[in-house]
């Protein structure tokens, strides 16, 4: 079994890898421990770029950020002081209840047993590309370290904030609900901070006093429609719609 089929969430790296490449090495560059709800996390870089990077024009994939949340932590050991050389990760799935992570380093040893381990993040970390014409302006893609970010933005924008979820699961950062709510009635509720930003994006736009079907809908032109199209015509291959009929 590989790692990643030892863990929830597998989907975010096989999409993006043709063969998704072991975690030897993991570069390590955060960890942080959670005693509240037991979860152990971790984040570091794969040593090969995906075959699918999917970044927007004018920009060079540079490093492939994984994310990894070991949730409900039966055991857990730590030694030694981690550094960015990179060291062994390994996960492997003991039973339906339980999975065990060792990583092993030069200078820093972490290992332990888990309820699950999840995949709570991949992406893409890019560089300019210095022969696009245009000028380089501000990057920021989806990843949980905007979290925090994002909470701030929608509690100053007036929004109690509340989070929910089955206390016998405690799957964050994949299973809980987060909600936003005005003194006026308005409750929003999203699988994420960012997708409950976007949410109050769209309450604001619209203002309503009252609820009814659809007040969300912004009309105009099928753009979801007009961008999967192109995204389409992009990963095409050149030629392939002209098959040879013999």
């Amino acid at each position: 079994m590989e790692w990643f089929d030892a863990c929830v969430g597998s989907w975010l790296v096989t999409s993006r890898y043709e063969k998704v490449p072991a975690l030897q090495p993991f570069s390590l560059y955060d960890f942080h421990l959670d005693p509240g709800i037991r979860s152990f996390n971790v984040c570091g870089y794969l040593l090969r770029l995906p075959d699918h990077p999917d970044l927007p024009e004018g920009q060079i994939p540079d490093r492939a950020d994984l994310s990894l949340f070991f949730m409900d932590i039966m055991d857990l050991q730590l030694s030694g002081l981690p550094n960015r050389d990179g060291g062994t990760m390994q996960i492997t799935k003991l039973d339906d209840a339980s999975t065990r992570f060792i990583y092993e380093s030069g200078t820093f040893h972490f290992s332990g047993v888990c309820d699950r381990a999840v995949i709570g993040g991949f992406g893409v970390l890019a560089k300019h590309d210095p022969s696009h014409p245009e000028p380089r302006g501000p990057r920021l893609f989806s990843h949980c370290n905007v979290w925090n970010s994002c909470l701030l933005l929608l509690r100053e924008f007036g929004y109690s904030l509340q989070v929910t979820g089955h206390p016998a699961h405690g799957e964050f950062p994949s299973r809980l609900h987060w909600h936003a709510t005005t003194d006026n009635g308005a409750e929003l509720s999203a699988n994420s901070p960012i997708e409950l930003l976007g949410l109050a994006s769209l309450h604001r736009y619209h203002q309503p006093n009252i609820d009814k079907p659809y007040w969300w809908r912004i009309n105009g032109e099928p753009l979801l429609n007009d961008l999967l199209a192109q995204w389409q015509r992009r990963s095409t291959p050149s030629g392939s719609d002209n098959a040879d009929p013999a």
